[in-house]
């Protein structure tokens, strides 16, 4: 049986969760509770609300980060067991926001991430005190070509800034 959050139909595939909504989903606050997870990234796309030109966003402070995340493991219809995993989104920090109204959760430090995994930590409200609009002034930003919307365009020149 499928978790409430995932839907096995291919073509649906919710990577995403707001952080407004962990404390009221019965199904999210489990997960968050015992189930959570870093998802490494040197940078991530967001495309602009209105003009959908894609931006590539990256840490000045560290080369690689960390989304906040949780995870669950569960058996499929055909009894094959399936492994997913949600980045946690919050509102947008001010500089971004003119990109888009959200903005994944970027764990600020080493710190953060090891309280993040903490296993001992289940108190929901203890732990989204780290889920926060990551500090404008530590990111930036460039538009990167529009190929970076095909899943087939695998290659450096998709996180090249476009003049």
């Amino acid at each position: 049986m499928p978790q409430a959050w995932v839907n096995e139909n291919p073509k649906v595939k919710p990577i995403n969760a707001r952080v407004e909504g962990l404390r009221k989903n019965t199904a999210f606050r489990r997960l968050v509770e015992r189930r959570r997870c870093l998802i490494p990234a040197s940078g991530y796309f967001e495309w602009h609300q209105s003009t959908k030109q894609p931006h590539y966003i990256r840490v000045k402070s560290r080369p690689v980060f960390a989304f906040a995340g949780f995870y669950d493991t569960w058996k499929g219809s055909d009894g094959q067991k399936i492994s997913t995993c949600t980045i946690i989104t919050c509102p947008p920090n001010a500089r971004t926001r003119h990109i888009h109204d959200r903005m994944p959760a970027i764990l600020r430090d080493h710190q953060d991430e090891r309280f993040w995994l903490d296993r001992s930590e289940t108190n929901i409200d203890e732990l989204l005190t780290v889920i926060a609009p990551y500090p404008e002034d530590d990111m930036y930003w460039y538009q990167v070509d529009k190929m970076v919307g095909n899943v087939n365009n695998d290659s450096d020149k998709c996180v090249e800034p476009i003049q």
